[in-house]
């Protein structure tokens, strides 16, 4: 039995009393079993032992797991697909799909990260799939640029698109309203009806639509269209502009908020509610909320002081060697990122000004660090934290190599 296999989840809202049932729990997969408000404290000393737990019903009691720091690398590795597991069979939509969305300020740092989780051989795969409309750019979690599953943007821009619409300071110093924001995407409408145009050619679309003349203004507009599911960045022909995008019907915000919330844990448990907000960029009162809904599908457990949900069905097998691009999800998913990133190389990953560079994963840990360059020979130049044998580090090398070749 594996962890999440405890019998740990609160008693179902709305039934009196609730029963628990007695499961056992592998010693030598937790650290140990403490109290989560008033359960009394079983602490695992034999590694290998077999315990039972017995739970009672108190409402708002929760025996949870302790994991180590090796156990939630290896876990979040897994819930990442970052493991060997159906890597062969997985392809860029399934993998983005299971990820929610794919950070793309770059698209080769994208392009790499999938890489890393699924079978794609080559850079263009993932520009295919974007020509062909599976995957569509648009702006969701922290308001950054992400991949995204074509089928996804109905439920993405339902709770994503409505704060980013909303009329700010910026907004008014600009001139911009929802009287001249209704006019510009009409006008965006009627100019993407015959096909894709440039940012350039958008911008004189939206000249004069509102009351200044500032060269933010058309930007603005574009954006706040772009949240409401009129548009999206496209390849036409292989060159980056703005599409019209087919239009969707609306779906419930708290449904939709709880059905990311769930899939968010899929993708990178063991994670907290404060991991949810960070990740989503959704402001507290919605993250504590969708926290609530979807906490009795998951399993808890607890790491350095914080309780957290995961999905008991992950492998937390160990995993192997994997280069991943820029702005890779292993750091930019979590708030807390001990378990996966030691203090100490935190500034050479993440350099500052919102850079995160393409890093070396290693049985879930970040261990170092690579780069490519055209000129360079060989073209991907990598270098570990600590010393370590190198061949399996030189096999994914050349296997980036030929990605980007």
């Amino acid at each position: 039995p594996r962890v999440g296999e405890l019998g740990n989840r609160r008693p179902g809202r709305g039934r009196p009393g609730g029963e628990w049932a007695d499961r056992g729990v592998r010693a030598d997969r937790c650290a140990g079993v403490r109290q989560i408000r008033s359960v009394r404290v079983t602490t695992v000393r034999n590694p290998g032992e077999t315990v039972l737990v017995q739970l009672r019903p108190a409402p708002n009691d929760c025996v949870v797991p302790v994991l180590t720091d090796c156990q939630v690398r290896r876990w979040r590795a897994n819930s990442q697909l970052l493991g060997e597991v159906g890597r062969q069979k997985r392809t860029a939509v399934e993998t983005v799909g299971r990820l929610v969305g794919v950070q793309s300020q770059d698209r080769t740092d994208a392009a790499l990260s999938i890489r890393a989780r699924s079978n794609v051989a080559h850079l263009q795969d993932v520009a295919d799939e974007r020509a062909n409309g599976n995957l569509v750019l648009t702006w969701t979690m922290r308001s950054t640029l992400h991949l995204h599953c074509a089928d996804d943007l109905p439920l993405l821009l339902s709770v994503f698109g409505p704060a980013r619409r909303k009329f700010g300071a910026r907004d008014r110093q600009l001139g911009i309203d929802a009287h001249n924001t209704a006019r510009a995407e009409d006008l965006l409408c009627e100019a993407l009806s015959t096909g894709p145009k440039s940012r350039a050619q958008l911008k004189d679309v939206l000249a004069g639509c509102a009351e200044t003349s500032d060269p933010q203004v058309p930007i603005h507009f574009i954006a706040r269209a772009a949240a409401a599911g009129i548009l999206a960045p496209v390849l036409d022909e292989g060159v980056e502009k703005f599409g019209a995008l087919d239009p969707f019907e609306p779906v419930d915000f708290l449904a939709s908020l709880a059905d990311i919330a769930a899939r968010y844990v899929r993708a990178f448990g063991p994670v907290s509610e404060a991991d949810f907000r960070c990740w989503s960029g959704l402001p507290a009162a919605a993250t504590k909320r969708a926290w609530e809904f979807i906490s009795e599908d998951f399993e808890w457990v607890e790491f350095n002081s914080s309780t957290m949900l995961v999905d008991p069905g992950t492998s937390v097998d160990a995993t192997g060697v994997r280069f991943v691009g820029g702005f890779d999800l292993i750091t930019l998913a979590y708030r807390n990122r001990d378990a996966q990133l030691g203090p100490a190389h935190t500034k050479e990953v993440n350099a500052g000004g919102g850079l995160v560079r393409p890093a070396i994963i290693a049985d879930g840990r970040i261990v170092g660090l690579w780069s490519y360059r055209k000129s360079d020979s060989p073209r991907v130049q990598w270098r570990l934290f600590e010393a370590a044998p190198a061949a399996a580090f030189a096999q994914e090398a050349s296997e980036v190599e030929a990605f980007l070749a």
